[in-house]
């Protein structure tokens, strides 16, 4: 049974017939078997006692020993012939010989019954109706191991249960304080095992956060420190006079370029924490030709242009601005590493699980080590290229983003010659 309720309670159901058989055995095994060899040892001198005063003094003597007898043992008692007539009073009590022969007694504290014990010669039979005082100390060694064993099953419960959630706390509590790496690693398959996995599920994900956070963060600042150390050096001049058109002209130039990367950081940064908006129809042909369309000067400018084959009319749910601008980024991006006057390949198809978008173009490609690392913030195949032709290294990461949104997928692979980015999109 998984669940830690069905385990409580098959455990003190368990608990509870244990206590229950226990309790009737002792009483089956033990009782019975003590007052049955206490009582017959008792009666066979009792009736010797009975016939003895009843031979040597009649009836009187009789009535004397049983009244006496009757007060030291609490009950009723009486001395028959062999037909169960009274040889005291003379009354019937055939009825009581024959209640004591039916069936073994039911020492019960506290309740009547009737015993009875035979003379060798047959001649005298001695019944005995006792009452049993209630004795609730006498059984008390017999049943003490069983608060004990109950004790020792609560203790292995506790422990059940206990252990692992002291070992969570202990791995939350390090995770709180900043061991992001720690893991429950929990193999229980009840309650525990499952939130020890939810924890460690949810541990991974908030580290990888935290360590995308951290290095956009170191690559932010990296990518600021060129810009500002320009605008200072462009400021400085623009006071002195001298060359002062040049000094404004790259303090404009400097200045939009921040707005530009501010704008983009927004955009990676919403990524998954940004809403959707109502999903529209979106054509993937229709929008292709589009964004192709107004990249007309970045491809006149490079003497490129694009061919786009599509195969027919192919619709999906989508968020309009998002996909333009996934699909407008790694156009742009193919723009800017095509050799001058060749052909970007632009091709829209649809398969049974998804619809999807190839870009290609037909620069050096990209070191298949590097492949799955272009979509992250920041990253250049070349560190050292120029800025102003290389991009910021946040288009792909936009556009990864915003196809993730839509439960897509975007990859890149070499073609001969070239680089080819997929978009992917549900059906």
């Amino acid at each position: 049974m998984r669940s830690i309720f069905g385990k409580i309670l098959l455990w003190f159901f368990s608990m509870f017939v244990l206590a229950i058989v226990s309790f009737v055995a002792v009483s089956i095994l033990v009782a019975p078997r003590r007052e049955n060899i206490r009582f017959t040892s008792m009666l066979v001198l009792q009736l010797d006692g009975a016939r003895t005063a009843f031979e040597r003094g009649g009836q009187a003597a009789l009535e004397t020993y049983l009244t006496r007898l009757q007060s030291s043992f609490p009950g009723r008692y009486y001395l028959t012939d062999g037909t169960g007539r009274d040889l005291a009073t003379g009354e019937d009590h055939s009825a009581l010989v024959r209640a004591s022969g039916e069936a073994r007694p039911s020492l019960v504290p506290g309740r009547d019954f009737v015993l009875s014990v035979t003379a060798d010669d047959g001649r005298y039979r001695f019944i005995a109706v006792p009452r049993l005082p209630p004795d609730l100390l006498t059984p008390l060694p017999y049943f003490a191991w069983i608060p004990l064993a109950i004790g020792i099953l609560c203790y292995v419960l506790a422990v059940h249960l206990a252990s692992p959630a002291r070992r969570l706390r202990d791995v939350v509590d390090r995770f709180g304080h900043g061991d992001l790496s720690v893991r429950a690693g929990s193999t229980r398959k009840d309650e525990f095992g499952d939130l020890a996995r939810a924890f460690d599920l949810m541990a991974g994900r908030i580290e990888r956060l935290v360590a995308e956070q951290q290095r956009l963060l170191q690559d932010v600042s990296h990518e600021l420190r060129s810009p500002l150390a320009r605008l200072g050096y462009a400021i400085e001049l623009a006071r002195v006079g001298e060359h002062r058109e040049e000094a404004l002209t790259q303090i404009q130039k400097d200045t939009d370029r921040l707005a530009i990367l501010v704008n983009e950081l927004l955009d990676v940064t919403r990524g998954d924490g940004e809403p959707m908006a109502r999903l529209e129809d979106v054509s993937l042909g229709a929008l292709a030709a589009e964004i192709a369309a107004d990249c007309h000067m970045e491809l006149k400018a490079r003497s490129c242009s694009t061919a786009l084959v599509t195969g027919g009319t192919i619709v999906v749910k989508a968020v309009p601005r998002l996909i333009r601008r996934a699909v407008e980024n790694v156009l742009r991006n193919a723009v800017r590493h095509a050799p001058a006057g060749s052909a970007i390949d632009i091709t829209v198809a649809r398969t049974a699980a998804w619809s999807t978008i190839a870009i290609r173009d037909r620069g050096p490609g990209v070191p298949e080590d590097q492949l799955e690392k272009i979509f992250q913030p920041f990253f250049r195949v070349q560190d050292d290229r120029d800025r102003e032709t290389g991009g910021m290294g946040l288009g792909l990461a936009i556009a990864q983003r915003a196809i993730a949104q839509h439960g897509g997928r975007i990859r890149a692979r070499n073609v001969d010659p070239g680089l080819e980015i997929l978009i992917e999109l549900p059906a």
